[in-house]
Order: structure tokens, then C-alpha cells, then sequence
């Protein structure tokens, strides 16, 4: 288990400073990193390892040491890191207020919503919006995070649709 230190306190991380510095040396936003002090990038580090444990893993993935044997979960970490060090704190759940697109207007007809069309508490969504990089790395080790298939039935005969007849696929 890789840890960091703040304050004289070590933390649990999925990667090293020095492991972060190595895997983002070729990034095209290194220079941005590397510009932060050691303190800040294990704060970076630190979060998301928090927000790598709080995603539901399949079962063979459900403690961090069997996650940190998956370097593709290790370097999500890293990538994670460096999305909080350029200010994506997104992630964290620290974005925009829900009350930016709850309003919607065409012409006389004008709808306003308690919460915004894209928060998670009005589209139901449980999950973490990763960066599409990072989430072609964890997709394999995450439970299923697609729709559950979801019927609806037409006249007597029973016969219902699924999400994937509508190409909606995990």
C-alpha cells in the first residue's frame, strides 16, 4: 500500500509522488504538475484515492490492495490527481450549482425546476462522471454502471421494450 505524508500524517494512496511525476512526465500538462509543491499533489493524490474508494468495484476489486495491483486503477488515480491539481473539482461533487440550468424558456412557454436538468438527485444518477480517459481504465474493474433495463408494456399481449432495443447497451 503506497501512502503520502501531510502534516506529519500519512495517508493511503493508490500511487507515490514520485510514481505521479513518472507517469505524467509525458503528459502534455507535466509542466503543470510538476509546478505544484510535494504537499499539494498529495492532497491531490489523497483525493483521489478517497474518490476511487467510494465507487462500487466488482467483487474480485473490493479492497484498495486488490485494487492497487491493477495498474490501469493506479494510473486512473494519478490521472485523477492531476484533474484536481488543474482544478476539476468536478469530480468531487464541488462543481457548479445545481441552480445553473434549471430554467429552461422558449418563446412564451417557460419551465423552472427545483433542481438543475443535470444534477444527479434530478437525473438519479449514482455514479461519478469520469473523464472519459480515465473511465476506459476503470470501466473493467466497476460494477455495471449502464441503465438498468427497464420494461414498458404495449396493449394486452404483455410484450415490453427494453433498454437495449434501444441500442442502450452496458
Amino acid at each position: 500500500m503506497e501512502t503520502v505524508t501531510i502534516a506529519s500524517t500519512s495517508f493511503d494512496t493508490y500511487a507515490t509522488i514520485v510514481q505521479a511525476d513518472d507517469y505524467l512526465l509525458a503528459s502534455i500538462d507535466f509542466a503543470a504538475w510538476d509546478a505544484n509543491e510535494d504537499d499539494a499533489k498529495s492532497r491531490f493524490l489523497v483525493s483521489a484515492t478517497r474518490l476511487l474508494d467510494r465507487q462500487s468495484w466488482q467483487s474480485d476489486y473490493n479492497t484498495q490492495a486488490e485494487r492497487e495491483s491493477i495498474t490501469d486503477i493506479v494510473n486512473a488515480s494519478i490521472l485523477l490527481a492531476n484533474e484536481f491539481s488543474n482544478g476539476n473539482t468536478a469530480l468531487l461533487g464541488f462543481g457548479a450549482s445545481e441552480a445553473e440550468v434549471k430554467r429552461l424558456k422558449a418563446g412564451s412557454v417557460e419551465t423552472e425546476n427545483f433542481r438543475s436538468f443535470n444534477s444527479k438527485s434530478f437525473t438519479g444518477s449514482k455514479t461519478t462522471d469520469f473523464p472519459d480517459a480515465i473511465l476506459a481504465m476503470l470501466k473493467p474493474y466497476l460494477k455495471n454502471q449502464s441503465f438498468d433495463a427497464f420494461a414498458a408494456s404495449f396493449g394486452v399481449s404483455g410484450v415490453g421494450i427494453a433498454s437495449a432495443d434501444y441500442g442502450l447497451t452496458a
